[in-house]
């Protein structure tokens, strides 16, 4: 809660102190605009996206790029499993969530069940879970595990952009183009 990271259409991802609302560093991504930056749950890495499809891992001591995966379109969202092992991300253009094995930079699994593009992804705390909310109007429940989807939520009459569980895992909380929130 000390630190926040920002993106920005200057190609530039920036890392900032709250407190004193200062900019500790500023990583410039030459080719192409930042669209969606994370922690890790560490917080020794930064995750940031952009427009041309390159998902890179940014290390926050040495301010280097540890790595970058490619996934050839804009990226829609990204998120960390707590334990900060996995990295799932979804592009544009019904392209499957993929999983990333952070320390070993492959991607070791891609879960396509969803009639349409992916827009959100959310691990639930503990882990154990994955839910992904769509363009085709649901949101489905992964077991992280087996990689099998295990529940499909329905409900929703617009595409779900956002997908987040609460801190206690017991809840779901979605957001759709619909103008609902469901819980």
């Amino acid at each position: 809660g000390k630190m926040l990271v920002s993106a920005s259409g200057d190609n530039t991802i920036k890392l900032w102190r709250v407190e004193q609302v200062e900019c500790l560093h500023t990583f410039h991504d030459e080719y192409a605009e930042p669209q969606i930056v994370a922690f890790s749950p560490d917080g020794n890495l930064i995750v940031a996206t952009d427009n041309l499809g390159f998902i890179n891992l940014w290390d926050i001591k040495t301010k280097d790029c540890v790595h970058y995966f490619n996934e050839d379109t804009c990226i829609n969202s990204v998120a960390f499993s707590p334990n900060g092992k996995l990295l799932a991300s979804v592009a544009q253009l019904k392209n499957p969530i993929k999983l990333w094995n952070i320390e070993n930079k492959q991607c070791i699994h891609t879960l396509d069940e969803h009639e349409d593009s992916v827009c959100s992804v959310a691990f639930s705390p503990n882990g154990k879970l994955l839910a992904s909310g769509s363009w085709d109007r649901t949101i489905k429940l992964w077991d992280v595990e087996t990689k099998a989807c295990i529940h499909t939520f329905n409900g929703h009459m617009g595409p779900v952009y956002s997908v987040t569980f609460s801190s206690d895992g017991n809840s779901l909380v979605s957001g759709s183009k619909d103008q609902t929130i469901k819980l």
